[in-house]
C-alpha cells in the first residue's frame, strides 16, 4: 500500500529504522546536558533529507530517491587553557607544576638548581 511521506508517518518508513535514527540522535543530546549542564552551547540534532530524481527513458522524472541523514552535534570537549614556551626549533615545552605560567619558578626548579633534593 502507497502513503504519502511526511513527518506524521516517518516511523513507518524503512521499518522505523528512521524514527529510531532520529530518537537515538536526541537521546545523545539530552545525555550530553545531562552531562555537562554548566556548558550551555547547543545540541543539536539535524535532519537532512535529499531527493534525487530517478528518470526513465523519455527524461521524464517518474521516482525519487529519498535519503535521510540525521547528524548529532555536540559541544567539543575542552580542556583549560595550558601557557608553553616555544622555540624556534617548533619545540614546545610546558610546566606541569604551574599550567597557567610556564615561566613560573617552582620548588622542583629552586632544588635543582641548588644542587639536589633536601
Amino acid at each position: 500500500m502507497l502513503s504519502e511521506f511526511s513527518i506524521r508517518n516517518i516511523g513507518d518508513i524503512d521499518g522505523g529504522r528512521i524514527a529510531a535514527m532520529i530518537d537515538e540522535s536526541m537521546r545523545k543530546c539530552a545525555a550530553d546536558v545531562c552531562d555537562g549542564p554548566a556548558d550551555d552551547r547547543a545540541r543539536k540534532t539535524t535532519i537532512e533529507i535529499s531527493q534525487v530524481p530517478v528518470v526513465d527513458r523519455n527524461s521524464a522524472a517518474v521516482r525519487s530517491e529519498i535519503e535521510v541523514v540525521v547528524k548529532t552535534s555536540l559541544p567539543s570537549i575542552r580542556s583549560s587553557k595550558i601557557d608553553m614556551s616555544a622555540n624556534g626549533a617548533g619545540v614546545l615545552r610546558f610546566n606541569a607544576a604551574s599550567p597557567d605560567n610556564v615561566r613560573q619558578g617552582t620548588l622542583d626548579d629552586a632544588l635543582q638548581d641548588e644542587g639536589g633534593d633536601r
